[in-house]
């Protein structure tokens, strides 16, 4: 398990020969997550992420539209947050 600068958490596995990671975040005292993907995330994983996967991990913890507004995303530079097709949103 490694703590990234961002406030996320890490978990690599590895299980039969290939890599499973599972990511939590923290918004103030809450977990949010978990969320799982194999392999290395890519953009098509990421836009997955924000646009069908974010929202329902918020709503999980009761994270209101108020708190949500003045919320702010911060991303750690993984050359997925950069894809060309996460322009759009």
């Amino acid at each position: 398990m490694t703590q990234t600068h961002t406030g996320h958490v890490k978990l690599i596995f590895k299980r039969f020969g290939e890599l499973m990671w599972v990511r939590y975040g923290l918004v103030g005292r809450k977990l949010i997550g978990p969320f799982f993907y194999d392999g290395t995330l890519n953009g098509r994983q990421y836009l997955n992420f924000l646009t069908n996967v974010l929202s329902r991990l918020l709503d999980d913890v009761s994270f209101d539209t108020q708190n949500r507004n003045r919320m702010f995303f911060q991303q750690d530079g993984e050359p997925a947050h950069n894809a060309i097709l996460l322009d759009d949103i």
